[in-house]
């Protein structure tokens, strides 16, 4: 089984942010802040992350169905 360089890289990558998430709660954890401030933290930065580079008129195509069970 080969593994490619981008793979590679990815999963390297994935590693490194389980490990700086880790690193969050530690440090979050001796300035006595909540976990779950933490978490929420870390996905506002990743909705503002992925929101940044999406491509907003893809909503259109979006039934309406879908965005009353987001509700």
């Amino acid at each position: 089984m080969e593994i490619s360089l981008m793979g590679f890289v990815l999963a390297a990558l994935s590693g490194l942010s389980l490990a700086l998430i880790g690193i969050a709660f530690r440090l979050g954890q001796s300035k006595n802040v909540v976990p779950l401030h933490i978490a929420t933290s870390i996905g506002l930065c990743g909705m503002l992350f992925f929101g940044i580079q999406m491509d907003w008129g893809l909503m259109k195509e979006i039934p309406l169905f879908i965005y009353g069970l987001a509700l």
